[in-house]
């Protein structure tokens, strides 16, 4: 990664709700029609999705990218830090006590339209796992 962090790695998808339809072999190529809303997950979200940026910020990453499966960009923001105000308003922050990798379960943030989608969310519907290492920021 150009900012030194390094890329997500992928993890196993978690099972994919039943659906009817096969998992799609390779991401949305056709800008011209919109892959419709569906709640999908596939092993190659995953890989792709190691090429999503991770950016610091102050308690945890925004990883932003292109979604594997609609191809929009998007932001998938992971905190992994706690937070907790003390007296006189200063906060203390310290990292999550447990395994030194994270497994982020990502979902598609992006904003462009998918026919079929329910009402007042985001995204395609695609999920999947990325692992973030302990070198990251």
């Amino acid at each position: 990664m150009s900012d030194g962090s390094p890329a997500p790695e992928p993890a196993e998808p978690d099972p994919a709700p039943p659906t009817g339809n096969p998992a799609p072999d390779s991401p949305a190529t056709d800008a011209s029609e919109p892959e419709p809303y569906e709640e999908i997950t596939d092993l190659s979200f995953a890989t792709a999705a190691v090429s999503f940026e991770a950016l610091p910020t102050h308690g945890g990453v925004i990883l932003r990218g292109k979604c594997p499966r609609c191809a929009d960009p998007m932001e998938f923001p992971h905190v992994d830090r706690v937070y907790r105000m003390t007296l006189r308003g200063r906060s203390t922050a310290g990292r999550r006590s447990g395994a030194e990798q994270d497994v982020v379960h990502m979902i598609c943030t992006c904003t462009a339209d998918h026919p079929g989608r329910p009402e007042g969310l985001d995204g395609c519907g695609a999920y999947w796992n990325v692992t973030l290492g302990p070198e990251r920021p």
